[in-house]
């Protein structure tokens, strides 16, 4: 089993304390103090120095010494040095928090950031991750507050950390196990259906839920369609044959109206009409047609002349296009044409005095930059010389620029020029194709306002059918007609009528019974949906008994694992019991773990209760992770008669005597230092 003792331990301005420490090696002992003499500080300095937090798990606490006003002390390093014995081999740990000053550019305000350094057996350690690896390689923070704090198991877990600790360390029960030990239980696996008992549980007590909803609301149901019933049924049978006896009737009517409609006098009557109405449309058609012969010719010779008519229009607007486009295409070589010229003679003006320019020689600085006397005179000469040619140069450089352009814009001109010479030749050939084809569409307009004065001029003459005699007396027969063809209509109209008002009448009798007959069968039906209801309810309520069945085995099981599991972990304490569920209204059980003393809760024991509960778990603790480390107990003197065990105890006792810290078994080489109070609270 790995051993952890305190060695040693030294503060220097931590929180209310100047200077204090004392060594052990590794031996138990005693710290007396008044409150506010820092008893506790030293616990929040050895956790501090090994994870940077207070024996409370605070990160955020006030590290640094405060003046008699309670304002922190600057400018001073605050620093915990402890020294382990880890299987006897001492390792030494320091942390120290101290201040980084620093003045801001432009400014002569000075301001500070927090930073801590860290060192290991004596060598700085640059990075806090790996200051952390190396306490963590002697044991992890969780480990070493459970087995260093009696408290910390009970006040600072969570009850879920809690339980999971004590399965970890006794073994959880398999539900195997537990079901094999109760004969009660042996139809559990079946019923479980290849689920885990929570899994089984969750769907139950959904399963459950929905069966009762579904069993609560069907007598609502039942009672709504049998609200929905009428008070008397009728005879159906009887509605029946009524039904049949008016529909024979109606059938009757129906036969008699058609017989009605269809009477041999005005069929005869109708046949001579469209006898008459084929002979008059027979003598229309000869009529037009010995009277559409002197036209006919006329109104082919009509419909030549509009075709040519359009033909010579369409081409005359083709060639006014073509016109068109040339003029513009002409237009456009012109302005191009009328472009280069002009900037052809802006070239040339520019040209001539370049043509003309005579070199100037421009006055010279004859003497030395650096030393500013007098130049040799050939250096002047050369000068001079290189001067005059560059301008030539130049000169003859912008003459040719401007020649290359002007040649290009006469290029310019002249193509312009055949251009314009191509489309006017072009434009006047189509000139005289327009005339032409004007001259055409003249002449073909002339030949078709002949032709329709013609044949305006013959249908003027042409007779009209309306005027014949003989069409006449064909009208006048069929008036005839169709007056004595009315007339027995009319009488027909009278009786069809009386034969329709009996039908209709007759119909709404069917149809008042028919409602009854549908009445009756949704009575059926109602009841029908009713027995299926209440055979529903019943099977629901057997699904339900299923259910609540499985349910109470679960429940048994889960009692079952409770004792099993509560014999197996508390059977690893001494002092301590553990409940790790609690009965529910619906006779389940739920998940918790809480601490108790012959059978009272934690948080209900007094001081000295809470430390040998919190010893004993150590006790247990230290066996399971096969490490022994030193156990901090504050408010020692709560305590009369502490849990046995073999540890290295560092006791924290309130005593009002002592208005300075006292140590009772530490080294006589090194005594302890006594602190300097800065009015600190614990």
């Amino acid at each position: 089993m790995k051993k952890i003792q305190l060695h040693a331990i030294q503060l220097r301005n931590f929180k209310g304390i100047k200077e204090f420490g004392f060594a052990t090696n590794g031996n138990s002992i005693d710290i007396y103090g008044d409150n506010a003499t820092g008893k506790t500080t030293i616990f929040d300095a050895f956790t501090w120095c090994l994870f940077g937090k207070n024996s409370n798990e605070q990160k955020a606490f006030t590290v640094k010494a405060l003046d008699a006003d309670g304002n922190e002390i600057h400018k001073q390093e605050n620093e915990v040095e402890t020294t382990l014995l880890v299987d006897g081999k001492p390792i030494k740990l320091k942390r120290v928090y101290f201040e980084k000053w620093s003045v801001k550019n432009g400014t002569k305000e000075s301001s500070y950031s927090n930073s801590t350094k860290y060192y290991i057996d004596d060598v700085p350690v640059s990075k806090q991750a790996d200051y952390d690896a190396a306490v963590n390689e002697i044991v992890d923070e969780e480990t070493f507050k459970l087995l260093t704090n009696p408290l910390y198991f009970n006040t600072v877990l969570k009850w879920e950390r809690r339980r999971e600790l004590l399965l970890e360390i006794c073994g959880d029960v398999s539900d195997a196990d537990v079901i094999a030990a109760n004969n009660e239980l042996k139809e559990l696996p079946a019923l479980l259906v290849g689920k885990t008992i929570d899994q089984r549980k969750l769907q139950i007590a959904e399963q459950m839920k929905s069966l009762k909803a579904e069993i609560k609301e069907i007598p609502s149901r039942i009672d709504e369609l049998s609200r929905s019933l009428p008070d008397e049924t009728g005879d159906t049978e009887f509605d029946r044959g009524e039904v049949e006896r008016i529909q024979g009737e109606i059938e009757t009517l129906r036969t008699e109206r058609a017989t009605v409609t269809s009477g041999a006098s005005i069929i005869n009557k109708k046949a001579d009409l469209k006898v008459l109405e084929a002979e008059i449309a027979s003598f229309a058609q000869s009529f037009n047609s010995n009277s559409g012969q002197a036209t006919n010719s006329l109104k082919v010779s009509l419909q030549e002349k509009e075709a040519n008519l359009s033909i010579a229009q369409s081409k005359v607007k083709q060639l006014e296009s073509e016109m068109q486009s040339k003029d513009y295409a002409i237009q456009q070589a012109q302005q191009t044409h009328s472009d280069a010229s002009a900037i052809r003679k802006q070239l040339l003006v520019e040209y001539r005095p370049l043509k003309e320019a005579k070199y100037i020689e421009p006055e010279m600085d004859c003497n030395c930059p650096t030393c500013k006397q007098v130049l040799p005179k050939d250096q002047i000469q050369q000068a001079r010389e290189t001067a005059e040619e560059a301008w030539k140069l130049e000169n003859s450089r912008k003459m040719a620029e401007i020649i290359k352009k002007g040649e290009a814009q006469a290029e310019r001109i002249k193509e312009m020029e055949q251009r314009i010479s191509v489309l006017t030749h072009e434009r006047n050939q189509v000139a005289e194709k327009l005339q032409k084809a004007q001259v055409d569409t003249e002449t073909h307009q002339k030949a078709l306002n002949k032709v329709q004065q013609q044949l305006q001029d013959a249908q003027a003459q042409a007779p009209t059918i309306e005027q014949d005699e003989a069409y006449q007396a064909l009208q006048a027969r069929k008036q005839a007609l169709q007056s004595e063809l009315n007339g027995l209509q009319a009488h027909t109209s009278e009786v069809v009528a009386d034969i329709d008002e009996q039908i209709t009448a007759l119909q709404k009798q069917k149809v008042a019974i028919d409602a009854k007959i549908a009445q009756v069968a949704h009575i059926d039906v109602t009841y029908k949906r009713i027995n299926e209801l209440e055979e529903q309810q019943q099977g629901y309520v057997m699904q339900l008994e299923r259910l609540e069945k499985t349910q109470h085995l679960i429940n048994q099981f889960e009692r079952a694992k409770v004792k099993f599991l509560d014999e197996r972990i508390n059977s690893n304490f001494k002092l301590a019991n553990f409940k790790l569920f609690e009965e529910q209204q619906n006779g389940g059980v739920k998940a918790t773990c809480q601490t108790t003393f012959n059978g009272v809760p934690f948080n209900d024991l007094n001081s000295a209760a809470k430390i040998n509960i919190g010893l004993d778990i150590i006790s247990t603790l230290q066996q399971h992770y096969a490490t022994q480390a030193v156990v901090f107990i504050d408010n020692r003197e709560s305590v009369t008669k502490l849990y046995e065990m073999d540890n290295q105890i560092i006791s924290l006792f309130v005593s009002e005597q002592d208005k300075q810290l006292r140590v009772e078994g530490a080294t006589a080489a090194e005594e302890p230092t006594q602190p300097t109070l800065f009015d600190e609270v614990i």
